[in-house]
């Protein structure tokens, strides 16, 4: 191609034209990108609210170009993490502040008590999974074949291996692909592409395999032996084979026979993959397992009704703040190691805990009594 000198020391959109030392080293402008942006806020007095906006619709959207091309390392989440979350809660910068509530509830949706801000390691992966997604959908662009050529190419992209000597943008891919395979869901169409016992053809909330009704079964069975030549299901053939539920579930999408099987997305509507939509399948799965033996319900319930009252949004994110423990009184200052009085500061009736300080104090009680507003006694 004549070609008689080599590129690389310099940057295309953002990110180095080579890759060859330390993945840390190299992604570190993102880090340091980010830490000048917050240092530019932390002159400027802002309210939490204002911070919020700041945080999900500025800071958050700086790395997004390189996430959505290289898997960034484990330490450099913490990182980018840490550095938001001292934003979020100091006024000063580099003066450390408790941080009363951890990053990862912050990082749930407001629907379940968190503040809505994106676990970047999840949001990597989401995005990432779209790079995966693509080549996936357009197996005969150019970034594909070369792809392909390099790494599967006796074989499929969903069952491609690392490979030997991967790139760092590969590596990356096949991390994306591990959450797109958890949502991708085979459209029967002739049935001659899809493997009866391996692939996920069946809708069930997620994608899944059907469930088998006999002891043993050939894994090289495609779905298209369950289609007639008419291009209707083989009932006496499905009852033979499967359960009567997944019976009821492949009656109700007739096969295409005329066309090819495909993938699509179970969990968007038009069927595509979505970044939003990736990001929320490997969240929910984690706040399914986190709210396994929740014995404190009531608590989260009570975060969500937080955010549906209609008055202004400092007083939603009180609210969140002191169902979330997150307001320095002498009971949760002394809960985090240090040192303080534990009578209330005011009337040194009791200890100071959120409870006593809202509805209990001496001065407390009277701006509740004036309200009209009734909280017991």
């Amino acid at each position: 191609m004549w070609i008689e000198q080599e590129g690389g020391t310099g940057k295309y959109l953002g990110l180095p034209e080579y890759l060859s030392c330390s993945k840390s080293k190299l992604l570190a402008f993102i880090t340091d990108n980010l830490k000048d942006h917050l240092s530019g806020w932390y002159a400027k007095t802002l309210s939490l609210e204002g911070k919020e906006i700041l945080l999900k619709y500025v800071a958050m959207t700086l790395p997004v170009y390189a996430m959505s091309c290289f898997q960034l390392t484990k330490h450099q989440c913490e990182k980018l993490t840490s550095a938001m979350s001292s934003f979020w809660w100091n006024t000063i910068e580099n003066k450390r502040k408790i941080h009363w509530v951890v990053w990862d509830k912050m990082c749930k949706s407001k629907q379940d008590g968190g503040l809505g801000f994106r676990d970047l390691e999840n949001f990597n992966q989401a995005l990432l999974a779209k790079q995966a997604w693509t080549l996936l959908q357009d197996p005969n662009s150019l970034i594909a074949k070369v792809y392909k050529s390099r790494y599967f190419l006796d074989n499929e992209l969903l069952e491609a291996e690392i490979g030997r000597r991967p790139s760092y943008a590969w590596r990356s891919i096949l991390h994306g692909r591990d959450l797109l395979k958890k949502g991708l869901l085979r459209v029967i169409g002739d049935g001659k592409d899809t493997l009866m016992w391996m692939d996920n053809w069946i809708m069930d909330g997620t994608p899944r395999r059907p469930f088998n009704k006999q002891r043993t079964m050939d894994l090289n069975l495609q779905v298209g032996s369950l289609i007639s030549a008419q291009g209707t299901w083989k009932l006496e053939v499905l009852k033979e084979l499967f359960v009567q539920e997944d019976i009821d579930r492949i009656l109700s999408f007739p096969p295409a026979k005329s066309l090819k099987d495909s993938w699509i997305w179970a969990h968007t509507k038009e069927g595509v993959y979505k970044v939003k939509s990736g990001n929320w399948l490997v969240s929910s799965t984690e706040v399914s397992h986190s709210h396994q033996g929740n014995t404190n319900q009531l608590v989260n319930e009570l975060e969500t009704k937080s955010w549906k009252i209609e008055t202004e949004p400092k007083i939603r994110l009180l609210l969140w703040r002191v169902l979330s423990g997150a307001l320095a009184v002498a009971e949760r200052i002394i809960a985090h190691g240090m040192q303080a009085n534990v009578m209330c500061s005011l009337c040194r009736g009791d200890v100071e805990s959120i409870k006593y300080v809202l509805f209990e104090c001496v001065p407390s009680r009277k701006v509740w009594r004036n309200t009209n507003i009734p909280v017991g006694q």
